[in-house]
This record gives structure tokens, C-alpha cells and sequence, in this order.
């Protein structure tokens, strides 16, 4: 189970410099040799948004839901780059007043399906991986990830934008990330 990270270049790279499993990802988000430039970062969002969002897309990033050769996975190009699915699903939620209690909300209420949360690299929102037992394919990709939105995770405000399979989740630093590898979920997809 490993997915793309993409160490140098930030967002504007789209070849991957390795791939990585979720409990590397763990250590890099508890163990950030970065502090003090992500302490910086998250006041940078306070009180100079663009100098942040400058700054935000040279982090380095990962694809967690697929390895790729490249991340342009767009019509044609997918069947050049995708590589595999990673068979976890990563939710994004932005601007969380109290991103401390809603996190630890998060950990309270889901951590029977729930293997990954932490703190966004912004420090106002909260980064979820949850590891699916479904077979991901390409054509049932979305509708895996929007019926966990809609249902397990139907009282968070996720954002829609962290859908696509070659969807970038910035690293971050966060001591306290939550990890439990011994859960997943098994998605129940209906066809109307």
C-alpha cells in the first residue's frame, strides 16, 4: 500500500521522487525537522495570505491515493502515469475554528474506520486518510469518496476539491498525528 511523495519542487513537480506507506508518512508529519518554518507558515496565514500561499505550494506533497509516474493522470495520460491505487481515501477540511477539539472529535467518533489525522500544514484544518477494503478501480474511484463524505463523514465539513486520484495532501507537521493501522472500511456502493 504506498503512494507518491514528491520530496523537492513542491506542487509544480509532478514526477514523484519516491514512493512511500502511510506509516512513513506518519514519522515525516511526527518527526518534521521543519518547526520553526511551519510555526512561520502558519502565521504567514494570518497575516500575509498570499506570502503563505507562496510559500505553501514549495511544501513537499504526496498523492495518497495512488502511486503515479507522473501525476497527470487527466483522459490519456492516465493510462501513462497511474501506477496503482493505494486503497486509501484522503479528506481535507479548510478553515476549522478550533482545529485541536475538532480533531479530536474526529479521532472520538471514527476511529473504527479512521487511520490518519492531522493537523494541515495551514494550522486552520485537518488532513483524514482512511484505508478502504473495496477494490478501488478508476471507474468507481469518486463514488467511493463521495459516499464516505456523504455518509460516515456527513457531519464534517470536507472539501470537495481533495477528490482525484492524483490529488496532491501537502506534509505537514503535527507531533501528535493520529495513526491506527489495524481499521479500514469496507464502502457500501448502491446503484440507483
Amino acid at each position: 500500500m504506498k503512494f507518491s511523495f514528491f520530496e523537492k519542487g513542491g506542487i509544480t513537480q509532478t514526477i514523484p521522487s519516491r514512493c512511500i506507506t502511510l506509516e512513513e508518512l506518519v514519522l515525516m508529519v511526527r518527526n518534521n525537522p521543519n518547526v520553526g518554518f511551519y510555526e512561520h507558515l502558519r502565521n504567514l496565514r494570518i497575516t500575509d495570505k498570499t506570502q503563505y500561499d507562496k510559500l505553501k505550494k514549495n511544501l513537499p506533497n504526496s498523492t495518497p491515493h495512488a502511486e503515479v509516474i507522473e501525476r497527470s493522470l487527466k483522459d490519456e495520460l492516465f493510462y501513462e502515469n497511474f501506477r496503482s491505487f493505494s486503497n486509501l481515501m484522503y479528506f481535507d477540511m479548510d478553515d476549522v475554528d478550533d482545529v485541536l477539539n475538532v480533531k479530536k472529535r474526529i479521532i472520538n467518533q471514527h476511529s473504527d474506520f479512521v487511520s490518519f489525522v492531522c493537523i494541515s500544514p495551514s494550522g486552520r484544518g485537518i488532513s483524514i486518510i482512511v484505508q478502504i477494503e473495496n477494490e478501488i478501480t478508476r471507474e468507481n474511484f469518486d463514488m467511493i469518496w463521495y459516499s464516505i463524505r456523504l455518509n460516515e463523514f456527513k457531519d464534517l465539513k470536507i472539501d470537495t476539491n481533495t477528490t482525484g486520484i492524483g490529488r496532491a495532501m501537502f506534509l505537514s507537521y503535527d507531533p501528535d498525528v493520529y495513526f491506527n493501522p489495524n481499521v479500514s472500511l469496507a464502502v457500501e456502493l448502491t446503484m440507483d
